[in-house]
Parts: structure tokens; C-alpha cells; sequence
């Protein structure tokens, strides 16, 4: 007897989902008045994966936050203040 996935993909596999939350905190002993950094977080698709979403949130809101892609191919988040 064959079962088949309810989600069949290309491969014949069903469908897998994650939910991934990631944090990053800083704390400094006085205040900081410039600031940079690059975020490196949204999964890329490839043939049999996908980011069907994906959230970047900055607190306090930076000054300057434009989405780009690297030679690479990754989505880069640079915020800076």
C-alpha cells in the first residue's frame, strides 16, 4: 500500500514549516551615539525551499534601513543611527 503526503512536493515529501524567532540585544554602560550593523537573517529559496515570510524589526527604529542583496545572493538588512 502506497501513502502519499497530503502536501506532496516535487520529491514526493510532504511539506515542512518552521517558525524561527531570533533576538539580538545590546546593553551599553553609557550611550552610544553611532551606531552600524548588517543582519544577515532571512533564509534564501532554493528549488525545494522558500521563506514564504520573514519580519526584520529594529528597536529603537534606526535612522536608515534599506533591504539589499549580497554577491552572495542573501538579503542584507543594514540599519545604522
Amino acid at each position: 500500500m502506497k501513502q502519499e503526503s497530503k502536501n506532496p512536493t516535487p520529491l514526493g515529501v510532504g511539506v515542512v514549516s518552521y517558525k524561527i524567532i531570533h533576538k539580538t540585544e545590546y546593553s551599553y554602560s553609557d550611550s552610544v551615539n553611532l551606531c552600524y550593523n548588517e543582519a544577515r537573517l532571512t533564509p534564501r529559496n532554493f528549488v525545494h525551499q522558500y521563506c514564504s515570510r520573514s519580519q526584520f524589526v529594529v528597536d529603537p527604529e534606526p535612522g536608515a534601513c534599506r533591504e539589499r542583496q549580497d554577491f552572495f545572493g542573501n538579503t542584507v538588512a543594514p540599519a545604522s543611527q
